[in-house]
């Protein structure tokens, strides 16, 4: 009788428990902001390394030096000597096993071909070998293993207008350190983002992918092991300049030009359906940086709807929403 009513004890502090954690999770505010970064920045690009959200970009005719925010001490940091992505504007950042590359973009003297490996420590940029056989200027990124793969954006051999953008996937192998190429694009377009669930990339709205060269809603997934192409679900609105990051397997899209800049909506891929979100960002962005850390999703930086550089970063917490309908 007394091993039951111990047992029984037990499994009431274990439920007591759960239901206490719970309750910490839904009282989180899912929306929250309190960093601010040292300069505003239009086209901010960040990733998260060593428990370290970096920040680099910004306008090319100002150039910032990189800054970064330490997670474990909570202080900011940055270094002295400038240095701004060598891939220029519209360049791409992502973090691949822990290593930060930037591949794509332009600078003054062009469009940017190769990639570029960060070196942490002394905050320098090293140049790697070859060069991907167009440019993707305002496309997509997404990494998948050890290699990362550029999807749509603007090639000066091109109009860069409706269907005409950049239609090759480049594809750089951090592990060979050697350039592929993937099965090209069906409806390429510039001001998109892309993401990686599993082995799939998920390439999300943008501009032209049609005859008129506008912002569309449209999705296409990339398998990359069978490297076939197909339509996802649409997007709940047109989107020019989105951004993306998954979280548990799941996809959560925010800022951007136009009417979706205003609503946080998730993907589910096993359900294939977009649902809203109850919360939205406290300040609508575009050309902002993204990143995750620990399962919240930070937004770095970028313009206010009147063209305001910001320094000001959000943090969404998806285990603290809830789906709007």
């Amino acid at each position: 009788m007394q091993k039951k009513t111990i047992s029984i004890t037990i499994l009431t502090v274990l439920i007591l428990l759960v239901f206490g954690l719970l309750n910490v999770v839904l009282a989180q505010d899912a929306v929250r902001t309190g960093l601010e970064a040292e300069f505003g920045r239009y086209k901010a690009w960040s990733a998260v390394a060593e428990d370290k959200l970096f920040i680099f970009g910004g306008d090319i005719e100002e150039p910032h030096p990189t800054e970064y925010y330490d997670f474990t001490t909570g202080e900011w940091g940055k270094y002295e000597m400038e240095s701004w992505p060598p891939g220029g504007e519209n360049s791409a950042v992502v973090n691949v096993n822990g290593k930060i590359f930037c591949l794509a973009g332009e600078t003054e003297d062009g469009q940017n071909k190769k990639a570029f490996i960060f070196d942490i420590e002394d905050g320098e940029w090293e140049a790697l070998p070859g060069e991907a056989s167009m440019g993707h200027i305002d496309g997509g990124a997404a990494v998948v293993g050890d290699k990362i793969y550029l999807i749509g954006g603007e090639d000066d051999s091109l109009s860069n207008e409706g269907f005409d953008y950049a239609n090759v996937v480049d594809i750089y192998n951090t592990k060979t350190n050697r350039w592929e190429l993937g099965p090209e694009c069906p409806l390429p377009r510039q001001d998109t983002w892309a993401v990686a669930v599993g082995s799939k990339i998920y390439l999300l709205g943008g501009q032209g992918g049609n005859d008129t060269d506008a912002p569309n809603d449209n999705v296409l997934i990339l398998d990359t092991e069978t490297n076939e192409w197909s339509e996802g679900p649409s997007l709940p609105y047109t989107w020019e300049t989105p951004r993306a990051a998954v979280v548990n397997g799941k996809i959560y899209i925010m800022s951007g030009k136009g009417e979706g800049g205003y609503y946080i909506f998730e993907l589910d891929p096993a359900v294939s359906e977009w649902k809203e979100m109850t919360s939205y960002n406290e300040i609508t962005r575009y050309g902002c940086g993204i990143a995750v850390y620990r399962d919240e999703i930070y937004l770095i930086c970028g313009r206010n709807m009147t063209g305001d550089p910001l320094n000001s970063i959000e943090v969404y917490n998806p285990a603290a929403d809830s789906y709007a309908e």
